[in-house]
């Protein structure tokens, strides 16, 4: 982001390439509702079974 004085508006690119100029509040709104940073945890567990259970589907193997 660079913020350029004689406008007071700041020129951030929302994409590689394409800078757009923003008022303060614009970007702050603009930034809130389009970048997110979230945390995700997961706790997994995984049981195996001594005897196969179910079907297992293959494909042909083409030569």
């Amino acid at each position: 982001m660079e913020y350029d004085k004689e406008t007071g508006k700041s020129n951030y690119s929302i994409m590689s390439g394409l800078p757009i100029n923003f008022e303060e509040d614009e970007l702050r709104e603009f930034l809130y509702n389009h970048r997110k940073v979230i945390n995700v945890t997961e706790k997994l567990s995984i049981q195996v079974n001594e005897k196969l259970v179910g079907t297992i589907f293959t494909g042909r193997k083409r030569i």
